[in-house]
């Protein structure tokens, strides 16, 4: 029954026990799963990224795409990465202005990836939660993963997006949220020598 406290905030055992990882689901499929749709009658591919936490999607209001750039970068260092941005590759025109918080650290379980994902109150898209908080807040909403699931589960998107495309067109070029063929090589081959994956 030992007690912590920082900050004026007491920290039970018990309670840090009762904390459980999120587990992090990457689904990965072309559009609507069957179709390839061309901008400008280039060969660009979209790839619809969705992401399942704990089994469920982000109903988080204001999401709007999930970029595999975001992502793939949230793997090698801390910081605000903008997993979610518009489609057109900039998260300002979709409305987010801030990227999720990532950290890197230690728990009592191993080692963890830690989201803070920002969520503007705003009065039309106030999700139940939030019912009490003044509109124009911005909040965040916590996830815990371990780390090498984490991992694993990022690169295994970034594989399968490469398939998607290489099996789609030829030469393919992909929309300003998604990584480049060579930028998604290379990202896939660091992540498998620098996680062993």
């Amino acid at each position: 029954m030992g007690t912590s406290s920082a900050f004026g905030i007491v920290v039970t055992w018990e309670k840090i026990m009762e904390l459980k990882l999120n587990e992090l689901k990457i689904t990965v499929h072309l559009n609507d799963g069957s179709e390839v749709f061309e901008l400008f009658q280039d060969s660009t591919v979209y790839v619809e990224i969705r992401l399942l936490v704990d089994g469920k999607g982000l109903e988080l209001g204001f999401l709007n795409e999930v970029s595999s750039r975001g992502l793939a970068r949230s793997c090698f260092g801390e910081g605000e990465h903008f997993i979610f941005t518009c489609s057109c590759g900039d998260p300002g025109c979709g409305g987010i202005e801030r990227g999720v918080i990532v950290l890197d650290y230690l728990m009592y379980y191993g080692e963890c990836i830690r989201w803070l994902v920002p969520v503007p109150i705003e009065t039309c898209r106030k999700p139940d939660w939030a019912s009490h908080l003044p509109e124009g807040v911005l909040t965040y909403v916590e996830f815990i993963f371990d780390k090498q699931r984490y991992m694993e589960e990022v690169y295994k998107a970034l594989c399968e997006i490469r398939r998607l495309v290489k099996e789609t067109v030829p030469e393919p070029k992909l929309p300003p949220l998604m990584l480049g063929m060579d930028e998604l090589e290379s990202n896939i081959s660091e992540m498998k020598y620098r996680f062993n994956i």
